[in-house]
């Protein structure tokens, strides 16, 4: 469509040129009768090479050729022909076929042979064979070097629009890795904190229901426990549903006006998620160096490797003991989350937990390690270095 519509405008205007040709012509043709008259010949061969220009982008060779042969006629024919539209026909017809030279080698033969055409139009009129050569040599040479500029910029704005079509393209595959980054994240963000809720919820609604009869307090604690720990996974759901759906807000911004605003985890909220292991599970924390120096995605990453082991531990064994080892240093977070269980008997194997944990520490360039520790439970370990990637 918008090699047409270019290919019409520049129909129009040669149109248009003709037409501007055709009138001067005519103009001049009258005005020279009232002194020295030419022939209804010559005017008719200025009225045909103007008018075949037309065509001249069709045709860059023939159309030119007829011109030239035209205007050659006419001042044949009588020297009081109009030189000036003339002389514009002839420049015109040399710059099309100049500019229309498909190679290099075309180009020298094309300027050749404007060079030979014009001097004999131009010898016509001045009738001396060297001044005509001088002349239409500089005249075909200002023709070429113009082609040469115009093929110049024309490769120049050929090359800023396909760097302008690079870059967008690059963008564009940048936005849509970035994009598909995010919205992993995001997934391992929703996959941890809905699971480690959910996994709570369960055992303390299983040790709830045993307690309700003979210990109805006990029981009242677990299903607090079952309601926060509820309340807070949906808090953090609908702000990470509400991002994947138009990047800004919660998916019920009505009804949760601080969803939205909830920020994401940290590792001063430790204590909070510790809180939820199930109360025959005894806690060590260890944690040394200055948290809050910690920069917010790896915070967050932190957090959620610690919430996933927590959740893993709760879900696949029976630990009794729990260690949980945090080290700040000045360039690298070291965390070391070890329970003392075996795995539980009929217990499913692991989803995608691990492999969120190890995708999480890879972003960071730092190392991850889970695995069983004989006769002494389950190690995760994670190297996270301080310098936030670009």
């Amino acid at each position: 469509m918008r090699t047409w519509l270019i290919g019409q405008v520049r129909q129009r205007s040669d149109v248009l040129l003709a037409l501007g040709l055709l009138i001067g012509i005519t103009i001049t043709w009258v005005v020279q009768g009232s002194h020295a008259p030419s022939g209804t010949e010559t005017f008719v061969l200025n009225v045909v090479a103007a008018f075949v220009l037309i065509w001249r982008r069709r045709a860059p060779v023939l159309i030119p050729l007829i011109a030239y042969v035209a205007v050659a006629a006419s001042f044949f024919l009588s020297e009081y022909s109009v030189p000036v539209f003339s002389q514009v026909i002839i420049y015109l017809a040399g710059y099309t076929t100049i500019a229309a030279a498909p190679s290099v080698r075309s180009l020298v033969i094309r300027v050749a042979a404007c060079v030979g055409a014009m001097t004999v139009i131009v010898a016509l009129v001045v009738d001396d064979i060297l001044l005509a050569f001088v002349e239409s040599v500089a005249i075909v040479g200002v023709l070429t070097w113009v082609t040469l500029l115009a093929r110049n910029a024309s490769a120049e704005k050929r090359r800023l629009v396909t760097d302008v079509e690079r870059a967008s393209a690059e963008a564009e595959r940048r936005e849509r890795e970035a994009v598909t980054a995010e919205r992993i994240r995001i997934a391992r963000d929703l996959h941890d904190a809905v699971t480690h809720a959910i996994t709570i919820s369960i055992l303390q609604a299983r040790g709830g229901r045993k307690l309700l009869d003979r210990d109805p307090d006990a029981a009242r604690t677990a299903f607090d426990t079952i309601e926060s720990t509820s309340e807070q996974a949906l808090v953090e759901m609908r702000r990470m549903l509400g991002v994947l759906r138009d990047g800004t807000t919660p998916a019920d911004g009505a009804h949760e006006p601080n969803a939205s605003l909830t920020p994401p985890p940290t590792m001063r909220q430790l204590d909070q998620l510790l809180a939820t292991v199930p109360p025959g599970v005894a806690v060590d924390v260890n944690a040394t160096g200055d948290l809050t120096m910690l920069p917010p995605s790896v915070d967050t990453t932190a957090f959620r490797i610690v919430q996933e082991a927590v959740t893993n531990m709760i879900k696949h064994s029976d630990a009794q003991r729990l260690a949980v080892t945090v080290a700040v240093e000045s360039d690298a977070l070291t965390l070391k989350v070890h329970n003392d269980g075996v795995p539980r008997a009929g217990a499913r194997p692991a989803g995608f937990g691990i492999i969120g944990m190890r995708e999480r520490v890879a972003a960071f360039g730092g190392t991850f390690t889970a695995r069983a520790q004989p006769g002494s439970g389950f190690l995760v370990t994670a190297h996270l270095p301080l310098q936030e990637q670009a």
